[in-house]
């Protein structure tokens, strides 16, 4: 027998996608049914949506030619608003609807005075998006304004809540305060929350007068999402990722992960569905519907409830055990396995059979994938989640960071390069993995490429930055070597310094033009000059800079700042030029990297130690 939860739920199934635009539409008047939409159908004409986005993308386009990003007139995002038209529904459960929408440009005075002609709406103050409970109208202080190339589409999504559902309230409530505490790049930008209440004129009482809706606006990700991505590989012969673009998306939502449990939020709803595709290479994790705050720790287990997509649900939640962090790393390891075979690594026809799978069964790595790849997901697949790796030593591993060194560059060079926008390898010159060409259906016109805006890249930079300053941090904290040289760093005083005091050197091998070429390499303090002003000398003094020369005592040297650099890491035998043993990497802030080959792994291990902990010194002295 069903209980009345049950009963609720079935009910609400029952409810169309269109039902729901028009619900949204009654509740939220500043908010319509796009012309394209056909009432008949209960979808928009593909013709009639075909030409609203074109149409939409030709103006924001036009909009850009004639403003650039930096010379956009201070008053412009005050003196225009948005009309937002409900194209069509992008996903459906129980409680929500997600719908695809478009923006237009008006007036702010012809909105505001037809605004007065509407019900009030309230801001939700409950949920910390603003104070006041004035009537709503679009304004820059309720809603964020994307960049201008991106407000043609956005993600509208319609939230309603039955009077009783207190448990729906409270993750709607948890959504809403995630989204609001999250800016970061691989995460879909949240443009603001509206809410309706019972009854709009009354005062706002979480008993007599509750809110029995929420819109919220979010980015739009306009080439779908990685499930669909891997259903048409499935389709297509099964059609594998190469291997650095399943690498460079994986990496994406591990940073966003990694930044998620930063901040005490687990996700708890990691999976393919909910893993965003934008074509200009950027992957974004979304949809924060189950996602939940933790103080203190966010490892640290505590009970919780039992919630999820059944092929991702960590062992420790199945045995209804208290859980935390760790829960989005085994979902995690999941995904990784998914986009590296194109299959989950438990399966059952239904969910007892999963379950028992997911406690007993251990995954079979495909022979395609790499040792190191498969290492990665076995150490994440881990029953016990004591024994799986953080986000942050995930990122640490040798693999991880040459592929985030890689991201960098990419967005560097040019915004975002094209081997995810149109598929090029970047190794080995093949052609493959094109999202956009790949997530179209037959006949569709072909996604307009573009490249990252300034403040799109500015965006990426910046987040990076703060991973890389993490990365150094964990690094030199977990090894020892580089630890105790940090230490000594900082001791030493301006007199030795002025000594030129070496930190290391010898000879070691430099890869240039496809060549390993010997060279001498010194990590030293910067040499005082002595026609330097006392100023210089001030700011020159604990600076340490990196030699290359081609032998000890040369004439001519190439001397570099280490602050100049990032991150310095082992390049595994798989990965470096012609296989070479003992090579490691010096990532600049520009994105170049420079390879080197020691001797022994011992030698490789201290020039590592080493840079790391100068890099840290120098940033610090920063």
């Amino acid at each position: 027998m069903l209980n009345l939860r049950e009963v609720l739920l079935n009910s609400r199934q029952c409810v169309s996608s269109q039902q729901r635009m028009e619900r949204c539409v009654l509740l939220f008047p500043f908010y319509a049914v796009s012309p394209a939409y056909s009432t008949k159908t209960g979808t928009p004409s593909p013709k009639a949506e075909e030409e609203i986005c074109e149409r939409g993308s030709r103006d924001a386009f036009q909009l850009i030619g004639s403003l650039n990003d930096k010379t956009v007139p201070a008053g412009l995002e005050d003196s225009f608003v948005s009309q937002v038209q409900l194209v069509r529904a992008l996903n459906s459960s129980a409680f929500s609807t997600i719908f695809l929408a478009t923006r237009g440009s008006t007036q702010r005075s012809d909105i505001q005075k037809e605004g007065s002609q509407l019900p009030p709406l309230h801001m939700n103050s409950e949920v910390g998006v603003s104070s006041s409970s004035r009537p709503c109208s679009v304004s820059s202080a309720a809603i964020t304004s994307p960049p201008l190339r991106q407000q043609q589409c956005i993600v509208v999504k319609f939230i309603e809540l039955g009077k009783e559902d207190k448990k729906l309230r409270e993750l709607a409530n948890r959504e809403i305060q995630c989204h609001q505490s999250c800016n970061f790049f691989s995460i879909p930008q949240f443009y603001g929350v509206y809410t309706r209440r019972l009854c709009p004129e009354a005062p706002p009482h979480p008993v007599k007068n509750p809110i029995t809706a929420h819109v919220l606006e979010m980015e739009y990700a306009n080439n779908g999402d990685l499930s669909q991505e891997i259903r048409l590989r499935v389709k297509n012969d099964y059609k594998l990722f190469s291997e650095r673009n399943a690498l460079l998306i994986f990496e994406q939502v591990l940073l966003a992960v990694d930044y998620l449990h930063d901040k005490g939020i687990i996700h708890r709803d990691i999976k393919a569905g909910n893993v965003f595709l934008c074509s200009n290479g950027l992957v974004k994790l979304g949809d924060f519907g189950l996602s939940k705050f933790t103080p203190g720790d966010v490892n640290e287990k505590r009970n919780g409830s039992f919630v999820g997509t059944a092929s991702y649900i960590t062992p420790e939640m199945w045995e209804r055990k208290p859980y935390g962090g760790k829960a989005d790393i085994f979902s995690l390891g999941v995904l990784l396995y998914e986009i590296f075979t194109l299959r989950k690594p438990f399966v059952g026809k239904d969910k007892n059979e999963v379950r028992q799978n997911i406690l007993k069964q251990e995954p079979k790595i495909p022979s395609h994938v790499s040792p190191e790849i498969a290492s990665i997901v076995l150490a994440m697949l881990q029953k016990e989640p004591d024994l799986r790796p953080s986000a942050m030593d995930v990122l640490l591993l040798p693999l991880m960071r040459n592929t985030l060194a890689s991201f960098l560059k990419s967005v560097i060079m040019d915004g975002m390069n094209d081997t995810l926008r149109r598929g090029r390898e970047i190794g080995n010159g093949s052609v493959s993995d094109n999202f956009a060409d790949s997530t179209r259906q037959s006949g569709e016109k072909a996604t307009v490429y573009c490249r990252l805006l300034s403040c799109e890249r500015e965006k990426v930079l910046l987040d990076l930055s703060w991973v890389y300053r993490r990365i150094l941090y964990k690094a030199v904290t977990l090894s020892s070597r580089a630890s105790q040289i940090r230490l000594q760093l900082s001791k030493l005083n301006a007199l030795t310094r002025k000594t030129s005091q070496v930190l290391i050197e010898g000879e070691i091998l430099k890869e240039n033009s496809g060549c390993w070429k010997l060279r001498h390499l010194c990590l030293r303090w910067a040499t005082d000059s002595t026609d330097m002003s006392p100023q210089q000398e001030s700011a020159h003094s604990g600076v340490i800079e990196l030699i290359l020369s081609l032998k000890k005592d040369s004439a001519e040297s190439t001397r570099t700042c280490v602050s100049s650099f990032i991150d310095c890491f082992e390049v595994l035998e798989r990965y470096a030029m012609d296989g070479a043993k003992y090579v490691f990497a010096l990532l600049s802030r520009t994105g170049k990297t420079i390879f080197f080959q020691a001797s022994s792994e011992e030698e490789r291990q201290r020039w590592i130690s080493f840079c790391l902990a100068s890099i840290q010194h120098n940033n610090g002295l920063a």
